[in-house]
């Protein structure tokens, strides 16, 4: 119930708000815009693009499309089942594109305009209990239950890179580790 709650708010105040790129559900192509420090620091009003949006925590979003005259209106747009489990993580948005980490140790890209889901992983574990999810340049990262980060690109579900908190070591330049 929390769950599907917290994918029907999204998608509400998504779907008052003009979201660049609407029309395509995900750019697959090499002019997919990085998600920048200064994104992070000063995100798009379109945008959630980090737990609690900004780096004060205040939760709080400016779109002024959601009014006390306008809000009986709202009316959902879609529903989506996220599996049976706890659902704790609070979803990225960005693009027009919403990157949840769901119960069952899976990731999602979902179309925040049709509910489509764009691409989804799946950890063979398929433990519960998942809270972290985060965006950065063109790639999430998703801590699984089961202990492993993994980074996928935003455009497909394949992780590019899996790593334990056993398999710390100095980083290379381009690498993920730490």
């Amino acid at each position: 119930m929390i769950r599907t709650f917290l994918l029907v708010t999204s998608v509400a105040l998504l779907a008052l708000s003009p979201v660049p790129g609407a029309q395509v559900a995900l750019d697959t192509s090499k002019n997919f815009p990085p998600v920048t420090k200064e994104m992070l620091a000063n995100p798009s009003p379109d945008d959630w693009l980090m737990y609690s949006r900004t780096y004060d925590a205040q939760r709080f979003s400016p779109l002024k499309q959601i009014t006390r005259q306008n809000v009986g209106q709202l009316r959902q747009v879609f529903k989506k089942e996220l599996g049976m489990g706890s659902q704790e993580s609070i979803p990225i948005v960005y693009r027009g594109v919403i990157y949840v980490a769901a119960p069952g140790a899976s990731v999602l890209a979902i179309d925040a305009t049709t509910g489509a889901t764009i691409w989804e992983h799946k950890r063979p574990s398929g433990a519960t209990r998942t809270k972290a999810i985060a965006i950065y340049e063109d790639m999430v990262f998703y801590s699984s239950p089961d202990g492993f980060i993994q980074v996928h690109q935003c455009t497909w579900a394949r992780p590019i890179i899996r790593r334990t908190g056993a398999e710390r070591k100095s980083p290379k330049r381009g690498q993920f580790g730490g």
